[in-house]
């Protein structure tokens, strides 16, 4: 008789997990059994999410900058540090822009590019050496965009961004692969988050989905099924 695979204790950090995909994510991990830490940046979003999950064991909340590299690598060690190891991160945590090329700021451009590009490369970075010295594998998962595969009208900063964030998935993989680290991004349509209804009005949305086969826009809990389905450890 085989013998059944020994059973692991999981735990996930998700970034910008105050709302929309950030959110959902972490809420279906937390349901699946999984110790989550929810980072965001915004603390009335995180005490807000505290209020109704409460406080108890497995679950974390830290309000954090991940454009700063010092609080993302606190983060990342406390997170390890509290739940004995890291099996998986969700880079959630992202900004929209819709706007032209000539009406888009070079400072705008380099704000996307910070926190949408840079930021997902830094707590990759930083839980891949956890992953890594504590010899255990593990997960990342970053969220992309359709827009870093196509050039979206109005998308300069953000396509840019979201790009270069399918392109540094890639090459995470390549190089983590050996270490037992897999890492994958999802690349989402449109999806009905605060976010998207900030930077989309009410008739926009409605043409984005007249393209879509499903005639709607995405919901947050079905990026965050394939996020859990990318997270889940391979058993051997």
């Amino acid at each position: 008789m085989a013998k059944k695979p020994k059973q692991q204790k999981l735990s996930a950090l998700v970034t910008g997990a105050g709302s929309g995909i950030g959110r959902a994510t972490a809420e279906l991990l937390l349901e699946s059994g999984w110790s989550v830490a929810l980072l965001d940046k915004n603390t009335a979003a995180l005490e807000e999410i505290r209020s109704k999950l409460g406080e108890k064991k497995g679950i974390q909340y830290i309000a954090a900058d991940v454009t700063d590299e010092n609080a993302v690598e606190r983060a990342v060690a406390e997170v390890s540090r509290i739940f004995e190891g890291l099996s998986g991160v969700v880079n959630s945590a992202g900004m929209g822009l819709t706007k032209g090329l000539f009406e888009t700021s070079t400072d705008e451009f380099r704000r996307v590019i910070e926190l949408n590009l840079v930021a997902t490369f830094m707590v990759g970075r930083a839980a891949a050496r956890i992953m890594r010295d504590r010899q255990s594998g593990g997960s990342i998962v970053n969220i992309a965009s359709i827009s870093g595969l196509r050039g979206s009208f109005k998308r300069t900063a953000y396509g840019a961004s979201k790009g270069g964030v399918i392109t540094l998935t890639k090459v995470m993989a390549t190089e983590l692969a050996p270490l037992g680290i897999r890492v994958n991004a999802i690349a989402p349509g449109p999806v009905e988050t605060p976010l998207v209804r900030q930077h989309l009005k009410a008739e926009d949305r409605l043409l984005y989905a007249r393209t879509i086969p499903m005639n709607r826009l995405g919901e947050p809990v079905e990026i965050a099924r394939a996020a859990l389905f990318l997270l889940d450890p391979v058993q051997s």
